[in-house]
């Protein structure tokens, strides 16, 4: 909230905003304190939890209360913690419930000494109950959705939210709408609700609402789905500056971090960039997948015709196109040509020319790379057959042995992308099932540069066994395709 927040007397019928009807009862609020402050129980409103507080009035010259809470604030902000928290402890013993929260928010993170939940929960529900102080309820409700306080309520401080919102605090409204969302299954009249409160939360310069609110739209939950609206809802927290986004002292606190690793973080315009980014890339990359479905056999085709016989010809081609801020896709075109068939990237042009440029007048603001990796099964001797419908063997034996070793064979992936991450490509392993119920021959495939791969590969499909059975010895084929999960990567598996 961007007014005033009053606290002690102050906040004596002070009225809530207006806000979004909630869809169920909520549950009703006691104050309740810790032993460490039952005395406070009659302080009066001029008065503050001096019990909660050292006595640094002497390095502290301030006459005037909001003097206290000014230079405090202001030697906070300025990262002069030293000179910040005399001025803050006496505004807050004088009953300043902002200067309170502060302090709050200090011990909270640990930034003004060792980190003292304990105090800081005092003195935030001072704050909310005793001074009617909406961001001290709003605190209250992060220590308690963070689990660094118990939840006696057991509803993830969504009544601390509430009594925030009804307090004033737009902060308190969202993050209640957001502890309502995030439950296992919200119904959709909560995220109805959710969505109206975010909703008012934006229109209010409150930029975590728009982000919340393009959440929703983009997964149709509460509203209708609709990209574009949502594009448009972070595109507009985006462009918007700093305004709206404000430093949040908790953020970044959890129960078992390391306190010395905290620090104020910010919510920046940088977030919902990011989330624009990821809403126009990631709805170009969804056609991409849809684009190559639909042409995989059109470029297996492509590529069994433009292979010449009897030459292993594998590899990969990279891609790269832009996406404009409306999420149109700019000039897809092949920028590594590791195949080297004339045809086959001509067929791959053809396809991203069909499905994938739109002709877009508007400049690209974003990028993205994808790359096709074109294999064909290794040669064994005598191997004809490439497929599960094996001829003299159980091949439901062999997947299932293959099923059991499917994790291993995995990690043999992920171990590899770990190491080169540049590196993403298609391996088609094919071996023998030998009448012993053991691995023969094995030969493999692959558009990975780096060979280490196989041998971590070829150890584990050693492993495989069936049981014993008459007949020659039977072909397994299994294609694996390996990425780093932050690009997309597709084989094209020839015959």
């Amino acid at each position: 909230m961007n007014g005033e927040v009053p606290n002690g007397c102050e906040a004596e019928g002070h009225l809530a905003n207006q806000k979004p009807s909630k869809p169920r009862a909520s549950k009703k609020m006691k104050p309740r304190h810790l032993p460490l402050i039952a005395s406070l129980l009659l302080i009066s409103c001029a008065t503050g939890p001096t019990e909660l507080v050292d006595d640094q009035t002497d390095d502290a010259s301030c006459f005037r209360v909001a003097t206290c809470v000014e230079q405090g604030q202001e030697a906070m902000e300025q990262g002069r913690i030293d000179e910040a928290v005399p001025y803050l402890t006496e505004a807050c013993r004088r009953g300043a419930a902002e200067a309170c929260r502060m302090l709050a928010a200090g011990h909270a993170v640990g930034s003004i000494g060792e980190r003292d939940i304990d105090t800081a929960e005092a003195l935030y529900r001072w704050g909310c109950f005793d001074a009617g102080d909406a961001l001290s309820c709003h605190g209250l409700g992060e220590l308690v959705r963070l689990e660094l306080v118990d939840d006696d309520e057991g509803d993830g401080g969504a009544a601390y939210f509430e009594r925030a919102c009804d307090l004033g605090a737009g902060e308190g409204c969202h993050d209640e709408a957001v502890v309502a969302v995030e439950q296992e299954q919200p119904d959709e009249e909560t995220e109805q609700w959710a969505v109206e409160v975010f909703q008012r939360a934006c229109d209010e310069g409150l930029a975590a609402g728009c982000v919340n609110l393009g959440y929703m739209t983009a997964a149709g939950r509460g509203i209708g789905r609709d990209h574009g609206e949502a594009a448009k809802v972070f595109h507009d927290a985006c462009e918007g500056g700093d305004e709206g986004w404000s430093a949040h002292p908790l953020a970044g606190l959890s129960r078992d971090a390391d306190p010395d690793a905290f620090a104020v973080a910010e919510f920046r315009p940088e977030v919902a960039c990011e989330q624009l980014e990821v809403l126009l890339v990631g709805g170009y990359e969804e056609r991409i997948i849809s684009a190559v479905d639909a042409e995989t056999e059109a470029l297996r085709e492509c590529y069994d015709d433009a292979r010449p016989d009897g030459e292993s010809r594998v590899g990969r081609l990279t891609i790269r196109a832009g996406v404009t801020a409306a999420g149109d896709g700019v000039s897809p075109e092949i920028v590594d040509d590791e195949l080297r068939l004339d045809d086959v990237a001509e067929c791959v042009q053809q396809m991203l020319d069909r499905h994938l440029d739109d002709r877009a007048d508007d400049e690209a603001v974003y990028e993205t790379q994808w790359g096709i990796s074109f294999v064909h099964p290794p040669k064994l001797d005598g191997a004809e057959r490439v497929d599960w419908q094996l001829e003299g063997c159980d091949a439901r034996a062999v997947q299932r042995e293959v099923g059991e070793i499917f994790e291993e064979l995995q990690e043999c992936g992920a171990r590899h992308m770990e190491r080169h991450p540049d590196d993403p490509g298609a391996v088609v392993a094919m071996w023998t099932m030998e009448p012993t119920g053991e691995v023969g021959e094995i030969a493999m495939e692959s558009t990975v540069q780096r060979r280490g791969i196989h041998s971590c590969l070829e150890e584990t499909i050693q492993t495989v066994a069936i049981p014993e059975f008459d007949g020659d010895a039977c072909p397994v084929q299994v294609p694996f395709l390996f990425s780093d999960g932050t690009r997309l990567h597709f084989s094209v598996v020839g015959r």
